[in-house]
């Protein structure tokens, strides 16, 4: 399985995130919070979708199967 550091606040990576998570410490408004996602998740998909790709694992088939393994 491909891991997927640029979802991982904790890394390079995950640092887009850090607006999202500064917006709900700072108890900001859900709409400055959710506009700070829209900034962030096209950037964030788009990354992972790359990394997946790059490992030899479409992000489809990785999505696939979790969903599957979610209805066993």
């Amino acid at each position: 399985m491909a891991e997927n550091e640029s979802l991982d606040l904790g890394q390079p990576g995950g640092q887009r995130w850090k607006y999202v998570l500064d917006a709900v410490r700072k108890r900001k408004s859900p709409e400055e919070i959710a506009h700070q996602v829209k900034l962030k998740l096209p950037q964030a998909l788009s990354k992972a979708h790359k990394e997946f790709a790059e490992s030899g694992v479409p992000l489809t088939e990785f999505l696939n199967r979790w969903l599957q393994q979610g209805r066993s």
